[in-house]
């Protein structure tokens, strides 16, 4: 499993894993903003290794303060 992000103030963290199958995985996801204030939203796309469902992609948003 690998993964993409839409931008580079969002990073996904310890990839790339192997995770067999019916095993389960938290993705630590890590969005910098150091001089922004405001709502923000991003996608990341997983690489999966399975020719059925070669990526899944995920959406985030959040709000800086």
């Amino acid at each position: 499993v690998g993964a993409l992000s839409s931008c580079s103030c969002s990073t996904v963290e310890d990839l790339p894993i192997t995770i067999s199958s019916k095993q389960s995985y938290t993705l630590k996801v890590r969005v910098k903003s150091p001089s922004y204030a405001g709502d923000f939203s991003g996608r990341i796309t997983v690489l999966l290794d399975d020719s059925s469902l070669p990526s899944v992609v995920l959406t985030f948003k959040g709000r800086a303060i």
